[in-house]
């Protein structure tokens, strides 16, 4: 059964031509059940284990709209506390099965960087926009000339090695996927270069080139410097030296928390500027974040009008021409050029979470990346 509330979830996307009903940005029946069938059944992100080390410690997070505490147990355990009623329909399957190979390997990229820890103090600030527009900017690549203007022109980001014509797109099960350029080894070393010859900093993308980092990774992971997002609201940066969680607060608002994660044996001078870095570049400082947060605010104003509601979004781009090919680990992924495919996968895979009435339902009939998209 697809519909809830007299709505036919799987009728808001078209996949046969790309677009989004705009309903979904601003309708409260929509948001409500997105609590209930999306945000009170999926794994939820609450914390790392480093800012919970000893037994009583405690840190408090939300599922959707619901206040949660993880805390470490007398045993040193670590649980989450529901501070309200139990949820129905939370029978979810173990992580392992539910993360598959594009949500390991997202989170891969944050291991990869050795024994890390969360960075004291998590930045929190909230934009009046739906939590999906927060979600899919991320795989958003042909926005970057445009809307970081100010930031290449002051100097804070350099013109990227890469071109809009050699993008790798990972796709999952249940939702998760991986949207980006292919930063190669000779692009690596660039940075790298740059990275020690500039007066101003640039990422430095040698972790990638570490034997741990490449047997984590594998080949494809290594070259993607995409964005992974765990479905729901889980971005990765590719950088993997942060996380960032869009937590909804309503169908027109969300809240943005950003969790800095380094090595705990990183030089002192070195934490000091990936800190710096990190606080100036996402974040309520962001250079960036500051303009993209403008672009899905007024995303969501647009949704609501009286005249812009009558049109989808479109997310059409390369539509019919992804052809998923698998690795020997099963991972699937697209070799493309500036595409939408990852978005319109997260809409895909939404609307399954949406028609679904519980997890057995859903697991017979979300979709398996494979052939054309």
């Amino acid at each position: 059964m697809h519909a809830r509330n007299g709505i036919d979830y799987r009728s808001l996307v078209d996949l046969d031509h790309g677009t989004v009903d705009r309903r979904v940005f601003f309708a409260d029946d929509i948001y409500e059940t997105e609590l209930d069938r999306i945000f009170a059944r999926a794994w939820n992100f609450m914390c790392h284990e480093s800012q919970i080390p000893n037994t009583g410690d405690f840190f408090l997070n939300f599922i959707g709209e619901d206040s949660v505490i993880a805390t470490r147990d007398r045993q040193g355990r670590l649980q989450v506390l529901l501070n309200t009623c139990r949820h129905r329909g939370n029978a979810a399957p173990p992580l392992d099965e539910y993360l598959g190979e594009v949500g390991r390997l997202g989170l891969s990229m944050v291991a990869a960087h050795g024994d890390v820890a969360v960075v004291d103090g998590i930045q929190k600030y909230r934009i009046g926009c739906n939590w999906k527009l927060a979600v899919d900017n991320l795989f958003d690549w042909y926005h970057v000339q445009v809307s970081h203007a100010s930031s290449l022109a002051a100097g804070y980001i350099r013109p990227p090695p890469w071109t809009s014509m050699d993008h790798i797109v990972a796709l999952g099960e249940y939702g998760h996927a991986i949207g980006g350029p292919r930063l190669t080894r000779a692009m690596r070393e660039g940075l790298t270069k740059q990275q020690h010859t500039a007066d101003s900093p640039y990422m430095d993308e040698s972790w990638r080139d570490r034997p741990e980092a490449q047997q984590q990774l594998g080949a494809l992971g290594v070259e993607s410097r995409g964005h992974p997002n765990i479905f729901p609201n889980l971005w990765i940066a590719s950088s993997g030296t942060q996380l960032s969680l869009r937590l909804p607060r309503g169908p027109g608002a969300t809240e943005i928390w950003w969790f800095t994660i380094l090595d705990r044996d990183m030089p002192p001078e070195l934490r000091k500027a990936a800190i710096m870095r990190a606080n100036h570049t996402f974040g309520p400082a962001g250079m960036l974040e500051q303009e993209d947060g403008e672009n899905w605010d007024q995303s969501t104003r647009a949704a609501r009008g009286m005249v812009g509601r009558r049109y989808p979004l479109n997310f059409a781009m390369n539509l019919g021409r992804g052809t998923i090919r698998h690795e020997a680990s099963g991972l699937a992924y697209i070799d493309t050029h500036i595409s939408e495919h990852a978005q319109l996968w997260t809409y895909r895979s939404w609307a399954e979470w949406m028609a679904a009435e519980d997890w057995d339902t859903l697991r017979r009939n979300h979709s398996i990346p494979d052939g054309t998209v």
